[in-house]
């Protein structure tokens, strides 16, 4: 909150005195729904939302024009690095198997509307990427990569699979705790844990497990297709 307070204060005086100037917060989808596991992030959040709508009235007749322009999900940022402490992995696995805004995206709108005439204010733009309907609902494609390669996802939702976690109910917290101590670079059905169980010969002698829930949960996991994740980080 800080960095935006400090901005507005050494531009919108000058704005002011010229009868002229556009102030654009950069907000997100999590000022105006929340999420479990987001309370300091949709506050601060939030509060830039209510910094917006109160400088439209501080200023109103200066000619000086306020816009706020909302995302959700935006991928190739520093965001999820940020907030996995520089685990690249655990970042990577947020975004997998979504079609996610690009930062052009966002900086297209802004541009946009800035550029009308004196006259426009385009005071609120909210974007979601086409895969997310909520700060809770987020569809991922199991196949889905930005090169359409076939390779297998591993996804989040991969993740709740292998651990016996339904996906389609997971909360952001949730998913944080099932990618903790997963190799999310070698994860495939034999990696999940198989479920214990009393051991029998096989044909070559060697002992095997006669029930293994959890490797029947892991095959599910890596063969469906696609899956909905009801979870994400705006």
């Amino acid at each position: 909150m800080k960095g935006v307070l400090h901005a507005i204060h050494a531009v919108l005086p000058g704005m002011i005195a010229r009868g002229r100037g556009d102030v654009v917060l950069l907000g997100s989808v999590a000022g105006r729904q929340v999420y479990p596991g987001g309370a300091v992030y949709c506050a601060t959040k939030h509060a830039v939302r209510a910094i917006y709508e109160t400088l439209r009235l501080d200023a109103a007749g200066s000619g000086v024009r306020f816009t706020t322009v909302d995302p959700g999900m935006v991928g190739e940022t520093e965001f999820s690095r940020i907030r996995f402490r520089g685990d690249e992995a655990r970042a990577k696995a947020v975004y997998q198997g979504v079609d996610y805004l690009k930062p052009e995206d966002v900086a297209e709108a802004i541009l946009w509307a800035v550029t009308r005439p004196a006259r426009v204010n385009v005071g609120e733009i909210v974007l979601w990427a086409s895969a997310q309907a909520s700060t809770t609902v987020l569809t991922r494609s199991r196949r889905l990569d930005r090169q359409g390669s076939d390779a297998p996802l591993e996804s989040p939702a991969h993740l709740l699979h292998a651990h016996g976690t339904r996906p389609e109910r997971s909360s952001v917290a949730e998913i944080d705790a099932a990618l903790d101590g997963v190799d999310l670079q070698n994860l495939d059905s034999k990696s999940a844990p198989a479920a214990a169980g009393p051991k029998t010969a096989g044909k070559s002698g060697s002992p095997r497990r006669t029930s293994a829930p959890a490797r029947s949960r892991a095959s599910r996991a890596t063969t469906s297709s696609s899956s909905s994740v009801r979870a994400c980080r705006a």
